[in-house]
C-alpha cells in the first residue's frame, strides 16, 4: 500500500509542474498582449492630443478672422450709416510753437 500512495504523488508532482509551466506561458502571453494593448494605447493618445493642439489652434485662428469679419462689417455699415464719404487728400493744419506755449 505504501507503494500506491508514493506512485500517486509522483503523478501528481509532475503533473503540478506542467499545470505550472502551462500557467507561466499563459501569463506570460497575457502580459506581452497588455504589454502591447498599453503600447497601442500611449500611441494614439499622443496622436489625438496632437490633433487637439492642432484644432484648438484652428479655432483660435478662425474665431480671429470671425472677429475681425464682423467687427470690419459693423464698421463698414456704421460709416454708411453715418453719412461718412471716402477721403481723398488729407490736410494737416501747422500750429506753431509758440501760440501753443502763450495760451
Amino acid at each position: 500500500m505504501k507503494r500506491k500512495i508514493k506512485k500517486i504523488k509522483i503523478i501528481n508532482l509532475g503533473l503540478v509542474f506542467i499545470l505550472n509551466f502551462i500557467l507561466i506561458l499563459l501569463l506570460g502571453g497575457l502580459y506581452i498582449y497588455q504589454c502591447q494593448e498599453i503600447a497601442q494605447k500611449m500611441i494614439l493618445i499622443k496622436e489625438k492630443s496632437k490633433e487637439v493642439e492642432r484644432l484648438l489652434a484652428e479655432k483660435k485662428r478662425l474665431e480671429v478672422e470671425c472677429s475681425q469679419n464682423y467687427s470690419f462689417e459693423d464698421l463698414s455699415n456704421l460709416i454708411s450709416d453715418l453719412g461718412f464719404e471716402k477721403v481723398k487728400r488729407i490736410e494737416y493744419i501747422e500750429v506753431s510753437r509758440a501760440e501753443v506755449a502763450r495760451k
